[in-house]
């Protein structure tokens, strides 16, 4: 899959990697992250660089949309999107 930028247990992209390369699971979630990460995969298998990515950008929208939508102002019709996945939130959703 991709590596350490997915985190497999809680799902979602991780914000940023270590000197080492190593995933920062502790580290936020911002709501650009993951929009940035799907578009990246989706793209590249698209255009046939990574024609696994198309799998990886599912996966990171479902993520996005159980995580990162709020109902605006108790209104069933209107949602708005949260800047950061809170952390109790992060179960695995796949």
């Amino acid at each position: 899959m991709s590596g350490e930028g997915w985190d497999p247990a809680a799902g979602g992209f991780v914000e940023r990697l270590d000197i080492e390369g190593r995933a920062d699971r502790a580290e936020p979630r911002r709501v650009r992250v993951q929009a940035r990460q799907i578009y990246s995969f989706a793209k590249a298998a698209q255009i046939g660089w990574y024609p696994e990515g198309r799998e990886i950008a599912m996966r990171g929208l479902d993520y996005l949309l159980a995580k990162a939508k709020a109902l605006m102002a108790g209104q069933a019709l209107f949602t708005c999107w949260v800047r950061t996945v809170p952390r109790s939130t992060r179960s695995a959703i796949l």
